[in-house]
């Protein structure tokens, strides 16, 4: 029974396989390779002229981000100092609109009579000094909007 067991693992046939192609694709580059022993002496000629090149460029494409980066600065300061004057100027609108609206508010008292029905007393009707308010109004649009009728008396 022993004898009828199959032999597991093997050669590694495929690992092998890979590792001479590997082999042989990094001796046909070393053999077909360009040889760059005769560009060295062109390629060093060429590069110090560019490196003078480069070397103005940089400068320029320094100047240029310096520049550019005191414009975003600048624009970024003006920009909060506007919504900072802007903010300004919305709260003074509603500090007014405030005042004027404390002004003008009329203090409509809203009570719900025992039958369930809802009724506003103005400040000049006969029971708006003895209403107890469930709610209070300062136009009549509101308490109307809100369910409400006028006061009969």
């Amino acid at each position: 029974m022993e004898e009828k067991k199959k032999k597991k693992g093997g050669c590694c046939g495929c690992g092998c396989l890979i590792f001479i192609i590997l082999i042989f694709l990094g001796a046909c580059g070393a053999i077909f390779g360009e040889d760059d022993s005769d560009d060295k002496d062109n390629n060093t000629k060429s590069h110090q002229s560019t490196k003078d090149l480069d070397s103005d460029d940089h400068k320029n494409n320094t100047e240029e981000k310096n520049d550019a980066k005191a414009k975003a600065e600048a624009d970024t300061k003006a920009k909060a100092e506007a919504d900072a004057k802007a903010k300004a100027e919305a709260d003074a609108k509603a500090k007014a609109e405030a005042d004027t609206k404390a002004k003008t508010c009329l203090n409509i008292r809203g009570n719900i009579s025992s039958s369930g029905e809802k009724i506003y007393h103005l400040p000049n009707q006969r029971f708006y000094s003895k209403t107890d308010p469930e709610q209070v109004f300062c136009t009549e649009g509101a308490a109307v909007s809100a369910g409400y009728r006028k006061s009969k008396i």
